[in-house]
């Protein structure tokens, strides 16, 4: 998931396809692995709190969850919007950081 993250925003930019914008993807952020694997730590984390407050609401564990009243569902709302446009500037902070590699290799060999 986390080497697709720039294929949204190259198919936004350049117009691509889905699947070439994520082969292309695929492609330019073997080099950035590790780094993105550490960026996405905080947005996953998000996510499940998300989810994990859905997954409680819906099992209906009264004890846990509705002595605040609805507090727990606005509060999964926020985490799961979070980690949404968490997500997004990940993938296009990841998208320019490619881009401006490969335009510096093309002005290096002007």
């Amino acid at each position: 998931m986390m080497r697709w993250l720039s294929a949204y925003a190259r198919c936004g930019v350049a117009g691509e396809g889905v699947v070439e914008a994520m082969d292309w993807s695929w492609k330019n952020t073997a080099d950035m692995q590790r780094g993105l694997a550490l960026a996405t730590i905080g947005p996953v984390f998000a996510y499940a709190v998300a989810v994990g407050i859905f997954v409680i609401q819906y099992l209906n564990w009264d004890g846990l969850v509705n002595p605040y009243g609805n507090g727990w569902i606005i509060v999964s709302n926020l985490a799961l919007s979070i980690s949404i446009a968490w997500f997004q500037l990940l993938g296009v902070a990841a998208y320019r950081t490619i881009d401006r590699q490969s335009v510096d290799i093309v002005k290096t060999f002007e």
